[in-house]
């Protein structure tokens, strides 16, 4: 049985990234198991820390990765290490190739109409035959829902990879999995849309490899990104150490 790990009041599963993909593609190859994916990264516990529904939501599902490096850093610092990043856009790959290997559907969920027409173009490019069998831009009302939620049922799908922002991402699948027909497996995938389709550039591995991916992200469009990632890493780095020394509550 996997470890879990809790920081500031987030379960996170101590999954390596090849443990991750092939609890994945064992729900998408016919287990009995389905798989519900959520990253996680300093900003998560920021929403975590304003909303116990948020915290609700990521605990009951049942793959919860550490997505950014702060996760990483914390888990070590509060004396519970974890093994490794599951880098979200990177499980992604894998998964959307093993679909298209096998002739598994997917239904893309998220980001704006040219973006996810993009993406559709470019899963689809994988196999002789459409990976894709459905998808939907992120832009909806509450009265729509039901509407989108039968349209993935429909499309007989088995992956959903599901591109909202968060906490509206956990929102949909905490409420909507069992409605959606077959589909065995829904991945949260943050921006992953916007990489695939060229709207932004992902870091270089050795950017990743030494925990600034979120700066090279942050410079590229620094208006919307700064309060993010630099007052929100603040938070979250002062929180940890509050959790270290005994300190208690929001």
């Amino acid at each position: 049985m996997v470890e879990e790990i809790e920081i500031l009041g987030i379960k996170v599963h101590n999954y390596s990234f090849r443990e991750s993909y092939e609890l994945i593609s064992k729900a998408l190859n016919g287990g009995h198991r389905k798989v519900f994916h959520v990253g996680i990264n300093a900003a998560s516990v920021e929403l975590a820390k304003k909303s116990n529904d948020y915290v609700r939501m990521v605990n009951s599902a049942n793959l919860v990765n550490p997505d950014g490096i702060s996760m990483l850093w914390a888990s070590s610092f509060l004396g519970k290490p974890l093994k490794e990043r599951v880098p979200a856009t990177d499980l992604m790959s894998q998964v959307v190739t093993h679909c298209a290997n096998s002739g598994i559907g997917i239904y893309l969920f998220g980001a704006e109409e040219d973006i996810v027409t993009k993406v559709r173009d470019k899963f689809n490019e994988l196999s002789l035959n459409p990976v894709v069998v459905g998808y939907r831009n992120g832009y909806f009302s509450n009265e729509q829902i039901d509407e989108i939620v039968e349209d993935i049922a429909d499309s007989n799908a088995k992956l959903l990879l599901i591109a909202l922002p968060s906490p509206m991402k956990e929102e949909f699948v905490y409420n909507n999995f069992d409605k959606m027909g077959n589909l065995s497996v829904s991945m949260g995938v943050g921006g992953a849309f916007d990489v695939i389709a060229s709207k932004v550039n992902r870091a270089p591995k050795w950017v990743q490899d030494i925990g600034f991916e979120w700066f090279y992200r942050m410079m590229q469009e620094p208006k919307r990104l700064w309060k993010r990632y630099l007052v929100g890493n603040t938070k979250f780095i002062f929180w940890v150490i509050r959790e270290k020394f005994g300190a208690t509550g929001h």
